[in-house]
């Protein structure tokens, strides 16, 4: 099984959950402005070339101090696991997506993987909504970064 990934940096489309403020552009990292409890991120992608009928493809996201909901061409796509920057470098997956980011203070980021099974077409939409965890908001809460993991099957 070989596993390779495909970062979605940027550009993504920040704004206010309200559809009343037009979005600005910006890359990952993300983070909620402050004064704000919640912000929508979103970028558009093409489906990957090559793609075996039995390849896997995930979402890998990495937030900080936050939670989130994530929407694929708007379905919403379940959260397969969840590990901390602490486990995940500790884990044989370390160095395949990198947590480490300065701009998370040293707090431990949160890593979500998630399968993007159905909803993966040939152009798409990937919304997140990130959702401030605590009403401290001088604690920096964002998202940190996004890949598209590709889980090719043993030949």
């Amino acid at each position: 099984m070989s596993t390779h990934t495909i970062r979605l940096a940027g550009p993504w489309e920040q704004g206010p959950k309200s559809t009343e403020q037009a979005p600005v552009r910006c890359q990952l990292p993300a983070f909620i402005p402050a004064g704000e409890s919640t912000t929508l991120l979103a970028r558009a992608f093409h489906r990957p070339t090559r793609l075996a009928a039995d390849t896997q493809v995930n979402l890998v996201v990495t937030s900080c101090n936050s939670e989130l909901e994530l929407r694929l061409n708007e379905v919403m796509l379940p959260v397969v696991s969840k590990t901390t920057s602490a486990q995940h470098e500790n884990s044989q997956d370390a160095g395949r997506v990198s947590a480490a980011d300065p701009a998370t203070d040293s707090e431990p980021a949160d890593i979500y993987r998630l399968a993007t099974g159905d909803s993966l077409r040939d152009f798409n939409r990937l919304t997140v909504i990130l959702k401030r965890r605590s009403c401290e908001t001088h604690v920096r809460a964002g998202l940190i970064s996004v890949a598209l993991e590709i889980v090719e099957p043993e030949a």
